[in-house]
């Protein structure tokens, strides 16, 4: 009852948040002026990804709020808060740096076996639909994804025990450039770009051709992948994105019902790539 109450009292600030309508509108914005490619601004895609914005907030938040009550119990269970947690004394900008740091290394960890992961791979194959990426993009998640990356992203900052602010501002920031890089924008963010995950390179690792494939896995430090292997170096190409894989239930119409049932069906399409997957298996074991 707790946790649905929580719902409740919050379901006004997740429909109304200006973090989702507010940095959207601003990343369209840019997208108007610094377009990669010509496209209507509100495409069929658009609209897709609004819907899966919407439903990942009146749908899906119960499930969010019941994941994370257990793996905070866990956290609590396996991780008393003690002195063995370095940051909890440390001052406010220090654990924003170090939980900024220690989050996103998660963040590429969480990215790698997402692609890596056969099962976990069909599940993230959901996000790297999108033919025409635009700021709305970073919704186009499956429930269990976000699920799983909300476990993982955020442990290092159990670990640490940093503070409320820390959690929130990693998150807020992590919040605004999740929406920034998925823009359609012609943007290598110059000198910066060598550091910070731009749009122009993450829109690289959303390429459909196979060269770029696992490359770029980043969410907002470059780092980790020219230290891990999988950067590609190339910071001029804006590739064309999607997944090869043409029985993918695309979107085609922008009519409510029609956005709805597509939404639907990406949803189930990849739990019955794994259940047709198992069943394969099972049957070759059997011959």
């Amino acid at each position: 009852m707790e946790l649905l109450q929580t719902y409740l009292d919050h379901l006004p600030h997740y429909l109304l948040s200006w973090k989702l309508y507010g940095v959207a509108l601003l990343c369209l914005g840019l997208e108007v002026l610094f377009f990669v490619r010509s496209r209507p601004l509100f495409s069929v895609e658009l609209a897709q990804d609004f819907v899966f914005g919407a439903l990942n907030r009146w749908l899906f938040l119960p499930l969010l709020f019941v994941s994370a009550a257990v793996y905070e119990g866990l956290y609590a269970l396996v991780l008393p808060p003690g002195d063995w947690q370095i940051a909890r004394d440390w001052p406010l900008p220090a654990q924003l740096l170090v939980g900024f740091v220690a989050a996103d290394l998660m963040v590429y960890a969480s990215h790698w076996m997402l692609h890596n992961v056969g099962s976990l791979w069909h599940v993230h194959a959901m996000h790297h639909s999108q033919r025409n990426l635009n700021p709305l993009t970073t919704h186009r998640t499956h429930i269990v994804q976000d699920i799983f990356e909300e476990i993982v992203h955020y442990l290092p900052l159990a670990l640490l025990g940093v503070g409320y602010p820390t959690w929130v501002g990693v998150r807020a920031f992590n919040w605004f450039w999740a929406h920034l890089i998925h823009a359609n924008v012609r943007w290598n963010l110059g000198p910066v770009g060598r550091v910070l995950v731009s749009p122009q390179y993450h829109r690289l690792h959303h390429s459909i051709d196979p060269e770029h494939h696992g490359r770029n896995l980043a969410g907002r430090l470059v780092i980790w992948d020219k230290m891990f292997g999988t950067y590609h170096p190339d910071r001029e190409t804006y590739a064309e994105t999607g997944i090869p894989d043409d029985s993918y239930p695309l979107e085609t119409s922008a009519h409510p019902a029609a956005l709805l049932k597509q939404a639907a069906r990406q949803y189930l399409y990849p739990l019955r790539r794994i259940a047709g997957e198992r069943g394969t298996a099972r049957l070759q074991r059997t011959r």
